[in-house]
């Protein structure tokens, strides 16, 4: 009998922290019989956010953060992220939390857009999309140093960093694309979300 869904996720490994670990289930699907592995990570096993973080300027912009990667080697533009902590109390908290820590740049209210699936194939984890439109978008505070430069960006100027290798962070992407779709990045929408 096949069964393409199963909930029974076994531990194979787990940090001394508790903070990454490693299940495994088995999977029976079209006569075949085959593991699958999932890797969980964070206090919140499984919970993130991303901070889009518009202003209007003399015209639409989204800050991005310059943040070394030394996982894939990479340097790259990307949105401010990270993974949920014990004391956020959902995911717009702990989107803001992570704008201020990772630019200085305190944000008021938040609108959850939705969840993205950074990878579907390994990671049990989704990020929260949140949209953040500040005034003027100026430090209140001094950055944590996980980042290496913050900037504001035109968002019609996305694309060229995109083809210029500049801006190619999968979690950022994806969630440019929901604020795109939502309607949350144009200037009229921006302006009422004030």
């Amino acid at each position: 009998m096949n069964q393409p869904h199963s909930s029974e996720w076994r531990p194979e490994w787990e940090s001394a922290d508790r903070r990454l670990r490693v299940e495994s289930t088995v999977r029976h699907h079209a006569g075949r019989t085959f593991r699958l592995h999932r890797v969980r990570q964070g206090p919140a096993i499984g919970a993130g956010a991303v901070a889009v973080t518009l202003r209007v300027a003399d015209t639409l912009e989204v800050l991005l953060v310059h943040q070394d990667r030394p996982i894939p080697g990479v340097t790259l533009w990307e949105l401010p992220r990270g993974m949920a902590d014990d004391t956020d109390e959902d995911l717009v908290a702990t989107a803001r939390r992570e704008l201020l820590e990772e630019t200085g740049i305190s944000a008021g209210t938040g609108r959850l857009l939705g969840p993205i699936h950074p990878d579907s194939g390994l990671l049990s984890a989704s990020v929260g999309v949140v949209l953040f439109v500040v005034d003027q978008g100026l430090p209140v505070q001094e950055r944590d140093g996980e980042v290496d430069d913050v900037r504001w960006f035109p968002v019609d100027s996305l694309g060229e960093l995109i083809v210029s290798g500049d801006l190619r962070d999968g979690v950022s992407l994806a969630a440019m694309a929901v604020a795109r779709a939502s309607g949350a990045i144009d200037s009229a929408s921006v302006r009422g979300l004030r």
